[in-house]
């Protein structure tokens, strides 16, 4: 029997939850990851327009993009994983329950990291880009200090921001090995 034609014993609201919670987790983990691998690494590229005001500037842009997509889909990947562990708690399998609803709190869990262990890097960088806002874009005109400084935030952002990435993906990688196994 292949996997598509086997429903493994769940409800098709289950199904549906799994579905939502895996791929939901899986997508949260990856827009952290690309946050940090690859659009940060662009922005640290220097060039011509290249400031610590632009660089604060385009973060805050990025976070505030990020909180507003990113938030909403752990919580609903999250409550899907807590569905499908409530639905399977008393009709199916305990273990996988646990495994389901596990994979919820990770997946959620990247809020309290961000606000708990990445909120002093984020405060800072808001700060910059409130406080370079308006220093021309030249670089000459910025002190090194300043560039150095700001460079040095956004790549510690960019570290805790991996951590904060784990989180999702080992909840997605419990969501798939309940499944399947």
């Amino acid at each position: 029997m292949s996997i598509s034609s086997h429903n493994f014993g769940y409800g098709t609201g289950t199904r549906i939850a799994l579905a939502l919670g895996i791929a939901g987790s899986a997508f949260v983990s990856g827009s952290l990851f690309a946050s940090s691998f690859l659009t940060i690494p662009a922005l640290l590229t220097p060039s011509r327009s290249f400031s610590p005001a632009y660089l604060a500037a385009q973060w805050s842009r990025l976070a505030g993009r990020g909180r507003a997509l990113i938030s909403p889909l752990a919580l609903i990947a999250s409550v899907a994983y807590g569905f499908a562990a409530y639905s399977l708690h008393y009709s199916y399998s305990q273990s996988k329950a646990k495994l389901y609803l596990f994979a919820g709190l990770l997946t959620i869990s990247s809020w309290p990291y961000a606000n708990i262990c990445m909120r002093a890097v984020h405060n800072a960088l808001e700060q910059k880009a409130r406080s370079l806002a308006s220093a021309p874009l030249d670089e000459g005109s910025v002190r090194k200090r300043e560039i150095i400084e700001t460079e040095r935030l956004v790549q510690t952002w960019a570290w805790q921001n991996v951590g904060r990435g784990l989180l999702p993906l080992v909840g997605c990688a419990l969501g798939i090995v309940a499944l399947l196994f």
